[in-house]
């Protein structure tokens, strides 16, 4: 009983450090050119661009802030 009441606090907080509650996540792909900083700024506009970044790396497992043309990120709910 208490493994599950810890897996689900785990599952809540990753939900809510990705930015989960603000609405579905969504998947969009990188045009050539975007930075994730771009990307960020329009995709969560209500999020400053940093924590944005942030966020988006979070939910894509990505080791730093470069993208490439047609790469795939799923932008989380903000």
């Amino acid at each position: 009983m208490v493994l599950v009441v810890v897996a689900g606090l785990v599952t809540g907080l990753a939900f809510t450090a990705i930015g989960g509650g603000g609405g579905p996540a969504r998947t969009i792909t990188v045009e050539p050119g975007q930075t994730l900083s771009q990307i960020a700024a329009a995709r969560l506009p209500a999020v400053p661009v940093d924590d944005a970044v942030a966020r988006i790396r979070l939910a894509n497992n990505l080791p730093s802030a470069q993208v490439q043309a047609g790469q795939r990120l799923v932008i989380p709910g903000g």
